[in-house]
Parts: C-alpha cells; sequence; structure tokens
C-alpha cells in the first residue's frame, strides 16, 4: 500500500468512474474516503487498505455498523485498492473481495513454494488458464487440510491424513475422481523440487470413475428452440440470440463464446476460426447464414460503440467484455422464452447445446473423428458420453427378444 501514489492519482481514478457511468453520488462517496485518509495523519501507519477499512467501521455512529455500511464502505476501499495496487480501474460487472480468501493464501511457506513452482511449470508449458487455476485451487484446499491437520511439511504426513481429505467423519468418499487427478497433476508436478511429493501421491486413493444420467434436448425441444432462435422473441435480446444461435448451431463452449474476438470471424469465407480456451487447439467451423445475420444484427445495432476485440460486450458503462458466467442466464432466457426446460431439476446451461450438436451429428452419420474435430476435443474418447443419446444408432444395437419367451402379465401396466 502506498498512500502517496494514491494521494497523487486519485483524481485520474475519479474521472474515469464518470466516464464510465458512475453515478455523481458514487464518485463523491470514493473523495470522500480518500479525503478522511487525508486528514487523519495516524492512518499513515496502516500496512494495509483491510486495516484502513476496519479502522472506517470505527467511526460510524453506532457500535455496531449495519450491513449495508458494512458493504458500502468495503466496497469503496476495494476500489482504492484495486486503483493503487494494481492500476485497475473499478467494474460495474466484476466483483473482488478487499481480502482473498484463498486457501493458497494460508499456507505455510513450505507448502506455497510448492504450488508456486506448479505455477511456473504450468505457464512455461502453455497450461491452460483454467486448468491452472482449478488444479491450484484444488491442491492448495489439500494442502490447507494438510496443514490443519498439523503438518508443516511432507515429511510427517501419513495415509490417514491423505484419506481423511477425501472421505467425510462417516469414511464414506466425499471427493471426485477428477479432484483427485487434479491434485495428483500438482504432486506429479512438484516431485522435481520436492521428491516427497511421491509418497504423498501413492497414498491417494483409487477412485471409481462414475458417470451420471446427461439430459439432452428431445425433438421438440430441439424445434421449439430452433423456432425461437430464428424467428425471435420480444424478451431475448438481439445478443441472446446471437449467444444463442452460435450455442445451437456451432456447440462452442460458454468461455470460446464469451471470448469470441470480431477477428475470429471471416464474413467473406463464412468461417469461424479460433484457438480454443480450453484446450489450445484451432477450431474453424462453417457460418451458417442463420448465425452470420445473428452476428451482424448484434454488432450493427445492439453492440457498445467500443473499440473493444471482443463481439460481446455489457450493455452498460464500462462495456466490458462479457464472461462464460453470463452465457448461463442468457441460455436460461431462451428457455423460458421457448417454453421449455422450466420444471425443478431441469439442465440449463449451455452445455446441452454442445451434446445436442454431438448427437446431431452422429444421427446424421458423421464419423466421430469429425465430431471431434468440429467441437474441438482434444482426446477422441471425450466425444464417448455424448453419444449416449445417440438414439438412432443405439437402436441398431438392441437385440431381439423373440426367442425368449416372456409371459405376458410382465408387460402389464
Amino acid at each position: 500500500m502506498d498512500l502517496q501514489k494514491l494521494f497523487n492519482s486519485y483524481e485520474t481514478l475519479l474521472m474515469q468512474m464518470k466516464e464510465d457511468g458512475y453515478s455523481e453520488n458514487y464518485i463523491k462517496s470514493v473523495r470522500f474516503e480518500i479525503n478522511w485518509i487525508k486528514r487523519n495523519p495516524k492512518l499513515f501507519q496502516c500496512t494495509s487498505y483491510l486495516e484502513l477499512y476496519e479502522e472506517r467501521l470505527k467511526t460510524g455512529r453506532n457500535p455496531e455498523s449495519s450491513q449495508e455500511r458494512i458493504y458500502h464502505k468495503r466496497s469503496l476501499f476495494t476500489i482504492l485498492q484495486r486503483f493503487e495496487e494494481n492500476n485497475e480501474f473499478p467494474n460495474h460487472h466484476k466483483k473482488v473481495p478487499l481480502v482473498q480468501k484463498s486457501a493458497y493464501s494460508k499456507l505455510c511457506g513450505a507448502f506455497k513454494e510448492l504450488m508456486d513452482y506448479y505455477k511456473r511449470y504450468a505457464i512455461q508449458n502453455d497450461y491452460s488458464v483454467n486448468t491452472i487455476t482449478k488444479c491450484v485451487s484444488k491442491a492448495s484446499c489439500f494442502l490447507l487440510h494438510l496443514q490443519q491437520s498439523g503438518h508443516d511439511s511432507l515429511e510427517t504426513v501419513t495415509e490417514r491424513d491423505v484419506i481423511s481429505f477425501f472421505t467425510d467423519d462417516n469414511g464414506v468418499l466425499c471427493r471426485s475422481r477428477s479432484y483427485r487427478k487434479d491434485i495428483e497433476s500438482v504432486l506429479t508436478v512438484a516431485e522435481s523440487l520436492n521428491p516427497l511429493t511421491k509418497k504423498i501421491r501413492l497414498f491417494l486413493p483409487a477412485i471409481k470413475k462414475r458417470r451420471q444420467n446427461i439430459q439432452y434436448f428431445t425433438q421438440e425441444e430441439s424445434l421449439r428452440l430452433r423456432d425461437i432462435l430464428e424467428n425471435g422473441a420480444a424478451e431475448l435480446t438481439k445478443r441472446d440470440l446471437a449467444i444463442g444461435m452460435l450455442l445451437y448451431f456451432t456447440g462452442l463452449r460458454a468461455c470460446d463464446i464469451s471470448d469470441l474476438q470480431l477477428s475470429d470471424i471471416n464474413w467473406q469465407a463464412e468461417i469461424i476460426c479460433r484457438k480454443q480456451s480450453k484446450t489450445g487447439l484451432l477450431v474453424e467451423l462453417p457460418m451458417s447464414v442463420g448465425v452470420g445475420n445473428a452476428l451482424f444484427e448484434y454488432i450493427t445495432e445492439e453492440r457498445p460503440d467500443k473499440p473493444d476485440p471482443h463481439v460481446f460486450l455489457w450493455n452498460k458503462p464500462p462495456y466490458m467484455p462479457i464472461d462464460a458466467a453470463v452465457i448461463w442466464p442468457v441460455t436460461a432466457h431462451i428457455y423460458k422464452a421457448a417454453g421449455i426446460r422450466q420444471n425443478a431439476g431441469d439442465r440449463r446451461g449451455s452445455h446441452l447445446f454442445r451434446h445436442h450438436v454431438a448427437t446431431y451429428l452422429a444421427m446424421k452419420g458423421f464419423s466421430q473423428p469429425i465430431i471431434s474435430e468440429i467441437l474441438g476435443h482434444e482426446a477422441p474418447e471425450s466425444l464417448n458420453h455424448y453419444l449416449s443419446s445417440d438414439i438412432e444408432h443405439l437402436r441398431t444395437c438392441a437385440l431381439s427378444v423373440e426367442e425368449f419367451p416372456v409371459a405376458e402379465e410382465v408387460f402389464r401396466v
């Protein structure tokens, strides 16, 4: 924290907030907090914005601050922290805590060193950001559990300590196979730094691979979706329709749609070509007339006029690119407009569209390698669970029971 830096540059912050559409009262609130710090020299002894925030709460009229005041002051000091320490302006849509409450931040030095080593290795080897984030998060939780069990190094860790992380109080497994796999990946990489990670890796329990029944669009749902996307609906914006058309006809992942760049669209060749966020593989997809029209209408009629390379932007200042989390509510709006998937337990996410594309292509007789290429799968076996709803081809695998007499009452309802 450098308060002098804040005092010298805060006018830039306030000007940017005004340009980004923040209210005059909110900007005044930020200025008021800065002036409060200036008026109290004793605050210059604080070492973090968290300390400043805690001191500010003590100045209230009542001994106990209301939740509204706590939230408001925390938001203001978070803005100051991000601006002064990270050179970041506030964002209407991105919320960042004043204090990061990650497991990593609570690790001891030896365990942090393992995580830092993995992150450096992963970055050097071009691991995707998502892969690095999830592996670091899960492995940090695992190491924090060992730390809270009384270990500040791997040397004293026992198999029982490791197993206890994966089981509940009754000894029943409570972590998934993928969770174990991500922890194992980190331990494998960190073995070059600390050979003891191999011992810990061997303590990891064997966890069966479990497959859940995958929901998919029925033929009626598919037709209703297509109708609402091609003909529009009053409750859907042009951005909703463009995203829906991309999902329905290309099967792109939510992260790839949110990160789609204007340069990824080749209007002359009628193709979309981009490097996938998850795998890093280049995927080239044909752009149908319907998809192209939906994108063109959004870009020319509704998209904010801002020089940003991303296709999809928020419709409010400061008009930042949307993130993948926005795709879920968009699909929920589309399902509601189409009058489908409104019952409790019905999936409403974007992955259903991806599953639909895979199933449709399989039913039309496309080979698995072609479908995998269209979906951008790195491993061909990734396609297997998508094909569980390819009813037409599954019917050809059914065995006749004609030669096995069954009593008539068996089939009575």
